[in-house]
């Protein structure tokens, strides 16, 4: 082998491990969007926990690419679904508490009103 068809394979190699990876991510990223989606919508629904998580996994099953198959497989995509409840869960139990804070600060924080006196004999003020 010459030196040019060596450096020919290492550019292929090296083109063919930037597009899966670039592939990887891409379809990652579009399974993290989706599930999110997918979750915001079924838990509308008054299916069970296993059942809503089927449901997902199925929807983001149908957006992985035929050859990213074998990388995200069922059990991966649950996972990842699960990742991404599992954040949404937090940031709804943080704003939760944080609104809670602000209500009870603005209560704290309220002027009281106070009504005026009246006269009982001629109902004046």
């Amino acid at each position: 082998m010459d030196k040019s068809m060596i450096v020919n394979l290492v550019l292929a190699v090296l083109c063919a491990a930037v597009f899966g990876a670039r592939m990887y991510f891409k379809t990652r990223g579009s399974v993290f969007e989706a599930a999110s989606q997918f979750i915001a919508e079924i838990e509308a629904t008054g299916l069970l926990g296993s059942e809503k998580m089927a449901f997902v996994v199925r929807q983001l099953i149908a957006l992985v690419p035929v050859p990213l198959k074998s990388v995200f497989t069922e059990e991966r995509l649950e996972e990842l679904a699960q990742e991404v409840f599992d954040n949404m869960k937090q940031y709804a139990l943080e704003r939760a508490k944080k609104m809670d804070e602000k209500k009870k600060e603005e209560e704290n924080n309220a002027v009281p009103t106070v009504e005026p006196k009246t006269d009982e004999t001629n109902g004046e003020a």
